[in-house]
């Protein structure tokens, strides 16, 4: 058997395969003593009769059971001795299969990309410098006060920051939706707000609601639609004093109301931090993969788009937007995204980074002093395997982030620029060799 490889594309072998015509005469006198065996022909006991005569009888399916015999052996163990693992079904084409000639057919394989681990270090990122403002500190506060609030009944018109119960249905029908609205919290809930500002306990109302062409419900998108409203009750929302006894009565830790400000806005820079650091890795991550172009395998795209389209109508519900359209929108993103998933593991081989028990049993030690929760139940709670291996894929993803952190540029500055759209290389011409 000859071959020749040739790479089509990133993701593509084409491997052209010749089957020589001694070869074909044992594969045709294998399926020729297969078919021997079981044929059931009148006047011979099954399996004995003469070669000649079933030669005769059977010569095309023969032929081509012996092809398809020939193309299978030659495609596995071309695949086996070349230790080959493809991504989907190969394709076979261009089979020219006489009586007398050489078989040739071409095999076209769906592989991972090959490509040359470029520059990962050295390379310059910005990442923001972070602090805590005064307005944030006090909106977090007054997010805590709002957790304590309490609620007293009034008999006065809704107000700004009221708090309403009503029941609401579809104008014209029966049934009615009991709803609890604080007024001024939620943007989405604005005409609603607006529209029972000033009406008191025991008052009815039709609501005129306008509906975007987008809404997940095609009842409603680019509509108009009339609510009938009651309402059932007024509340007044009364926030308590950020004082000490407040915070000694959510934690007795905290002398005063100054020592828990201080842990809060601790918290508020640690999470600003955080972000801060993700969002350079991701710049910084970016960057690298800018220097590929390589093509992803399409199996693999067309399965990621599709999650992420399912995805999307499992969150949003209808979105009314055919799937081509969302395929179109997702496309660029899932390309990168797998992309950077065979540089990521490039990076991780050449750096040979792994996971060690010591390295899982450090985390858990330092997540049970974190949390306060016993170690044992935090272990137990990663003992199954799916648990186990998001664990291990976290670490060694702290593993790489340290790499990149450690062998590039970080430069602090108090705003990001803004990157420009890198420029899409060409792939390479094709690449052969022969194999024989």
């Amino acid at each position: 058997m000859k071959t020749e490889v040739i790479k089509s594309k990133d993701y593509e072998k084409k491997i052209s395969f010749t089957v020589s015509v001694d070869e074909m005469k044992e594969y045709y006198n294998k399926s020729l003593h297969n078919v021997k065996k079981n044929a059931k022909i009148d006047g011979f006991r099954k399996g004995k009769a003469p070669l000649e005569l079933i030669e005769k009888m059977y010569k095309q399916s023969i032929e081509a059971e012996s092809v398809d015999k020939a193309i299978s052996d030659s495609y596995s163990n071309f695949l086996k001795e070349n230790e080959i693992i493809p991504i989907s079904q190969g394709r076979i084409d261009e089979l020219k299969a006489e009586e007398g000639k050489d078989l040739e057919f071409v095999a076209y394989v769906e592989v991972h990309p090959e490509f040359d681990l470029g520059s990962y270090k050295g390379l310059e990122v910005e990442m923001l410098n972070v602090s805590v403002t005064d307005d944030e500190l006090n909106k977090e506060v007054d997010r805590l006060r709002n957790d304590f609030a309490t609620l007293k009944p009034v008999d006065t018109e809704i107000v700004e920051g009221s708090v309403a119960k009503i029941k609401m249905r579809l104008k014209g029908t029966e049934n009615w939706e009991d709803r609890t609205i604080e007024l001024g919290k939620n943007p989405a809930e604005k005409e609603v707000d607006d529209q029972i500002l000033g009406l008191k306990k025991g008052d009815e109302k039709v609501l005129s609601l306008n509906f975007p062409e987008n809404h997940p419900n095609k009842e409603f998108s680019g509509k108009n639609v009339e609510f009938e409203v009651k309402i059932e009750s007024v509340e007044e929302k009364t926030l308590p004093d950020f004082n000490d006894e407040f915070v000694k009565n959510i934690d007795k830790k905290f002398e005063s109301a100054e020592a828990f400000k201080s842990e809060i806005k601790e918290n508020i820079l640690k999470n600003k931090k955080r972000k801060a650091e993700g969002d350079m890795l991701g710049s910084l991550k970016e960057k690298i993969n800018q220097n590929y172009s390589f093509e992803v395998p399409p199996t693999l795209l067309d399965n990621y788009v599709s999650n992420m389209i399912q995805n999307a109508k499992n969150q949003f519900g209808d979105m009314n937007i055919e799937d081509d359209v969302l395929k179109t929108v997702y496309q660029e993103g899932a390309v990168n995204t797998i992309r950077w998933q065979y540089v990521r593991e490039a990076i991780i081989e050449a750096e040979n980074l792994k996971v060690e028990k010591e390295d899982i049993d450090n985390h858990f030690k330092q997540m049970s002093e974190d949390t306060k929760i016993d170690i044992k139940k935090i272990k137990k709670y990663y003992a199954p395997r799916d648990k186990k291996n998001m664990l291990i894929q976290d670490l060694l993803e702290t593993k790489l982030n340290d790499v990149l952190k450690n062998n590039n540029t970080i430069i602090m500055v108090d705003k990001l620029t803004v990157p420009e759209t890198p420029e899409v290389e060409e792939t390479p011409a094709e690449e052969s060799e022969t194999k024989e």
